[in-house]
C-alpha cells in the first residue's frame, strides 16, 4: 500500500510489494539512488595545488601547477588504486590545458595511487581564473564528481598604461616639514594584479622635497611611500614638484589578435629609460635625473621594439623598467598681487566691479583649506563673493565682488568719500605657510 497525507499528497511511507498468489509474503523496496557498495569510490574531493598560483606562460615565471583530487568509498577509506579519475578543464580559454598537450586540452585522466588522483594544470597566454572537475564513473549510470576552487593565472608583470601615481594631498606645503603619501598603484596587461605582489617599485623626487627610496606592491597593486617637503623650491618652474616611479615590467600594446601575447606588427607605446622630467617639456633634456639601465652613461631613447618578457626581436629588453610620474603643486607663501583697478573712483550712482585669485608666490593656488576674506571701510556697499576656501586645484580660487555707491545724490553734488577694501589670505595654521593682504583704495561719490 502506499500511504499519504490526505491534505499533502506527500509520499511519507513505502511501498510493500508482494506477490499476486494466496500465502505468499511481502518484501519492502527502497525508493532512492542505488547505494555505492564498498571497494568503489564514493566521493571525490579538492585537496590541493602546488604551488597555489601561476602566472601565464612567456613571461619566465611559473606556468604548471600539480593538482591533487582525494577519493573515498563508503567507509571513509582511500579509493581503491588504479580508479580512472576523468578531468576536465573550465578557463579563460587562452591556451591553458590539463594533463599532455595534446587535441583534447580541456580533456584529462589520471588513476588513483593511495586515493589520490593527480593532474597538471599548464597556464596560456591570457589571464583569469580556471576550475577543474575531477569525476569518477563507477557504471554507465552512476558517477561521482567534485570540483576545485579557483586557481589563479596571473599577468605576473606590470605593463605600462597600467601603472600611475596618486598623492593624499592635492598640493603640499613648501615649508619644510610637510608631507603627504604618493600612491604607486599598478596592474598588469589584463588590469589584474595576480602576481604582481612583492614586486618593488622605486621612487625619485626632484629638489624641493625627500621621498622613500622603495616599497612592494601588496596584494591590491599597490604600494606607498611618504613625501616630504624640505623647504627649497623644486628645480621645475612654478612651484611644481616632479615625482618618478619605476618598477620592472612591459611596454603598453594593443593585442590585435587576442592571443595574450605581443605580436610582430603590433601597435605598441615606446619608452625610453625613466627620467625626471623637471622643466615639464615632455622630453629628456641634461642635467635632469635618468635611470641608466643599458649602463651606457648616457640618456638612452626608444629602441625602435616592444620590450616586455617573450619579447620577439633580437637585441630588445626583456626586462624593461616602466615608469609613472606626477606633477604636484608645491604650494608657496601668499601672493596678493594684481588686482585692478587699485585706485579706484566710482562715479555718483556707479559701480565697480573686482577680481581677485587666491595665488600663492608662484602664482599657483593657494594650499588646500587657505581661507580668503573680503572687508569694506569707508563709503559703498559690497556685494558678490567675498569669502571662500581654496581647494588647491587649478585654476586658483576667483572672487568676483562689486563695491557700489549706495547713495544716489542730484547731479550737480559732489560729495567723495574714502573707501577701503582690505582681502585677507589666511593659509591653514599647520601648513607653515605665510599669508598675504591686498589693499585696494579709492573714492565714491
Amino acid at each position: 500500500m502506499i500511504l499519504r497525507n490526505s491534505r499533502w499528497g506527500l509520499l511519507i511511507g513505502t511501498l510493500l510489494l508482494g506477490s499476486c498468489g494466496g500465502g505468499g509474503g511481502s518484501n519492502p523496496v527502497t525508493i532512492g539512488p542505488t547505494p555505492i557498495p564498498p571497494g568503489q569510490v564514493a566521493s571525490i574531493a579538492f585537496s590541493t595545488a602546488t604551488p597555489s598560483f601561476i602566472y601565464i606562460a612567456g613571461i619566465g615565471k611559473i606556468e604548471t601547477t600539480i593538482l591533487r583530487f582525494l577519493t573515498q568509498d563508503a567507509n571513509g577509506n582511500p579509493g581503491p588504486d588504479g580508479t580512472v579519475v576523468n578531468f576536465t578543464l573550465q578557463g579563460p580559454n587562452g591556451g591553458e590545458y590539463i594533463g599532455t598537450p595534446d587535441s583534447t586540452p580541456t580533456q584529462a585522466s589520471s588513476t588513483t595511487s593511495g586515493g589520490i588522483a593527480e593532474i597538471s594544470l599548464h597556464s596560456g597566454r591570457v589571464a583569469g581564473s580556471v576550475t577543474v572537475t575531477a569525476r569518477v564513473d563507477n557504471s554507465p549510470t552512476q558517477s561521482v564528481t567534485g570540483r576545485s576552487p579557483g586557481i589563479s593565472i596571473g599577468g605576473g608583470v606590470a605593463a605600462a598604461g597600467r601603472f600611475t601615481l596618486a598623492s593624499s594631498k592635492t598640493t603640499l606645503a613648501m615649508a619644510a616639514g610637510q608631507s603627504t603619501t604618493i600612491t604607486a598603484f599598478v596592474a598588469d596587461r589584463f588590469g589584474n594584479t595576480w602576481g604582481l605582489e612583492g614586486s618593488q617599485v622605486s621612487f625619485y623626487s626632484e629638489a624641493g622635497a625627500s621621498i622613500d627610496v622603495a616599497n612592494i606592491l601588496d596584494f591590491f597593486g599597490q604600494a606607498s611611500v611618504t613625501l616630504v617637503a624640505n623647504g627649497s623650491t623644486p628645480l621645475g618652474f612654478g612651484g611644481r614638484l616632479t615625482i618618478l616611479a619605476v618598477v620592472n615590467g612591459e611596454e603598453a600594446f594593443t593585442d590585435q589578435t587576442g592571443n595574450g601575447l605581443y605580436t610582430l606588427g603590433e601597435p605598441f607605446v615606446e619608452l625610453g629609460e625613466p627620467f625626471l622630467d623637471a622643466n615639464e617639456t615632455g622630453l629628456y633634456e641634461f642635467p635632469e635625473f635618468f635611470i641608466d639601465a643599458d649602463r651606457n652613461s648616457t640618456y638612452t631613447g626608444s629602441n625602435g621594439v616592444w620590450d616586455g618578457p617573450g619579447c620577439p626581436v633580437a637585441g630588445c629588453l626583456t626586462v624593461k623598467p616602466i615608469w609613472a610620474r606626477l606633477t604636484m603643486i608645491m604650494s608657496g607663501n601668499g601672493g596678493c598681487t594684481g588686482v585692478t583697478p587699485n585706485p579706484f573712483a566710482i562715479a555718483n550712482g556707479a559701480s565697480q566691479g573686482f577680481t581677485f585669485q587666491a595665488r600663492d608666490i608662484f602664482g599657483n593656488d593657494m594650499i588646500s583649506g587657505t581661507t580668503v576674506a573680503v572687508a569694506l571701510s569707508g563709503a559703498g556697499t559690497l556685494t558678490g563673493q567675498t569669502s571662500a576656501t581654496t581647494d588647491g586645484v587649478d585654476p586658483p580660487t576667483t572672487l568676483s565682488f562689486t563695491l557700489a555707491d549706495a547713495t544716489v545724490e542730484s547731479p550737480n553734488v559732489v560729495t567723495l568719500q574714502p573707501a577701503t577694501i582690505t582681502i585677507t589670505v589666511t593659509p591653514p595654521a599647520t601648513s607653515g605657510l605665510i599669508g598675504c593682504t591686498a589693499v585696494i583704495t579709492g573714492t565714491v561719490d
